[in-house]
């Protein structure tokens, strides 16, 4: 009797493990992919995760899951390698929009696509701050030398243009490269230019990672003052169309 019982219950338990696998091995076929491994509960044996600069023993860069059954699943992570900075793409060197202004008496291009804001002094003629435009502003300067001021911008580069009252451009220079030294910066390089029969004077100043550039034209008691300024890499980048808008200008 007890040797029957015994047998009933070892067939039984035969029975149950091979129903347990049945299902064990039905449920872990089921699943496909790293997400479905990583929640199979008890179908699960383990998740391995790599350093994103390790490859799996299997060849692929991932993380691994895998199940009781010997089933691997890997689910691919960034390689940081690719998000390493990337050199500054040069920036176009061309100047397609125009600027003229016929009240003060000149003309020069400017480089299409920056942002650029309008400061007139309020005395000057064709100054009407009822126009409502965004970028353009009436303005009574602290200075009454000072008639118009542009300034143009493309990220962390700006080009400001000025014009002001002066009787010599030996002025405005000395009064720049004063600032400049009082703002910790070097007198680079500086050079007598003529841009279109139009006498200027050309300055660069600058330290480690930052530069300012001014270039001063002069014609009758008036002073056309363009200033280049950025850190360093950009300001590399987008000397080229700085050097275009002062080839432009004309009176």
């Amino acid at each position: 009797m007890n040797k029957q019982l015994n047998l009933r219950i070892a067939i039984l338990a035969i029975l149950v493990f091979a129903t347990l696998i049945g299902i064990f091995m039905s449920e872990s076929a089921k699943i496909t992919n790293f997400d479905e491994c990583a929640n199979s509960g008890w179908l699960l044996r383990g998740i391995t995760v790599y350093d994103s600069a390790d490859y799996s023993e299997h060849g692929r860069l991932g993380n691994e899951c895998e199940l009781w059954t010997g089933m691997i699943f890997v689910k691919e992570i960034e390689d940081l390698s690719n998000n390493l900075p990337m050199e500054p793409v040069p920036l176009t060197t061309t100047t397609k929009e125009y600027v003229y202004d016929d009240d003060l008496g000149y003309s020069f291009e400017y480089p299409a696509g920056w942002a650029f804001y309008v400061n007139i002094a309020e005395s000057v003629n064709g100054c009407n701050s009822e126009l409502g435009y965004d970028s353009y502003t009436c303005v009574d300067f602290p200075d009454d030398n000072i008639k118009k001021v542009i300034m143009f911008e493309n990220g962390d580069s700006s080009i400001e243009f000025t014009i002001q009252s002066a009787t010599n451009i030996e002025t405005i220079t000395n009064d720049f490269k004063e600032i400049a030294k009082m703002s910790g910066l070097d007198v680079l390089s500086e050079t007598e230019i003529s841009i279109n029969n139009v006498y200027g004077y050309d300055t660069l100043t600058g330290t480690s990672g930052w530069k300012l550039r001014q270039v001063v034209f002069i014609d009758t008691g008036t002073v056309y003052i363009f200033k280049y300024s950025g850190q360093e890499e950009t300001y590399d980048i987008n000397e080229d169309t700085f050097e275009n808008v002062i080839n432009s200008f004309n009176i």
